[in-house]
């Protein structure tokens, strides 16, 4: 019987079971490349479609490409895996946010709308963690919700930019793909970023008790205070500047949440001013998209 295989499309869904003579079609017509995510149907292990022996003749040279679904429309070039792990990645922050204007501009009615259901859910959960024992139930819905619905958003972004028509209903594909890599992602980017923004707030707590026992605010409890809030932002900025490719990187290549943090410091390593800087501005839109009530 011959061996049958799995692929991940760029939708981000599997394709298959299908054997071997499919497969080759979907080659032949760049449906599939060699950073295609695929598994034969006995093993549960995802590999890139290049390192099956049956399909490295007929894949075309490496490069920079993304990859179009089973019958979709051609793709817009994307790093490969192989260029993310071995070449610096140009990345322009500027550049960055010009296109995602440009991607709103064009489907703006699927992109706001799965933005603004993603800020609906943060406007519901955020009041009731105020409430007396209610973080009990909000805490791990907010940990459940969050790493497939950031994969969502990743996903639905990746093949707007490609030249796809996406759809709001698209937010939910991390919860039926990649539901378990991307909540250890999110759990492990959250992880980070209260162990950094502890660090700042430690500081401001010191300066804080200096000032009590001194029953004044000393130069030294002063300088304290102002130093733990300059780097409590800053510091808090760090783990999305580095691991804030994850999601990304789960839907789209189909890693484990460990190969994709470990590739997203990688990528970030590279450029870190720049991440930093556009971890920045994401943070920034984000707090005045939920000022606006969700909106942007």
């Amino acid at each position: 019987m011959p061996n049958l295989f799995r692929i991940r499309g760029g939708d981000f869904r599997e394709y298959g079971p299908a054997a071997a003579p499919q497969v080759l079609d979907w080659i032949r017509h760049g449906r599939a490349d060699r950073s295609t995510p695929a598994r034969d149907e006995e093993s549960p292990t995802w590999r890139r479609l290049a390192d099956y022996p049956e399909f490295a003749a007929a894949l075309p040279p490496a490069r920079p490409q993304g990859r179009p679904i089973p019958g979709g429309p051609p793709s817009l070039p994307l790093p490969s895996t192989d260029d993310l792990r071995t070449r610096s990645v140009s990345l322009s922050v500027l550049d960055s946010f010009v296109k995602g204007w440009q991607l709103i501009t064009r489907q703006s009615v699927p992109l706001l709308g799965a933005g603004g259901l993603v800020a609906g859910v943060t406007l519901v959960l955020l009041p009731l963690t105020f409430v007396p024992f209610a973080f009990i139930l909000t805490l791990p819905a907010a940990l459940i919700l969050s790493g497939p619905l950031a994969g969502g958003l990743s996903g639905i972004a990746i093949r707007a930019w490609r030249g796809h028509r996406v759809q709001v209903r698209e937010l939910f594909l991390g919860f039926r793909s990649s539901f378990r890599p991307l909540s250890v992602g999110y759990l492990a980017l959250v992880l980070f970023t209260v162990i950094a923004f502890s660090v700042g707030a430690g500081v401001v707590g010191l300066g804080i008790s200096a000032g009590t026992q001194a029953r004044d605010l000393t130069p030294g409890a002063g300088a304290l205070i102002l130093t733990g809030a300059i780097l409590t932002p800053f510091l808090a900025l760090i783990p999305s500047a580095l691991w804030g490719f994850t999601a990304a990187l789960i839907m789209d290549r189909g890693m484990g949440p460990l190969e994709a943090l470990r590739l997203s410091r990688q990528v970030a390593l590279r450029h870190p001013v720049r991440c930093i800087l556009l971890s920045a501005g994401g943070a920034i839109l984000l707090l005045a998209g939920l000022l606006l009530g969700g909106v942007g």
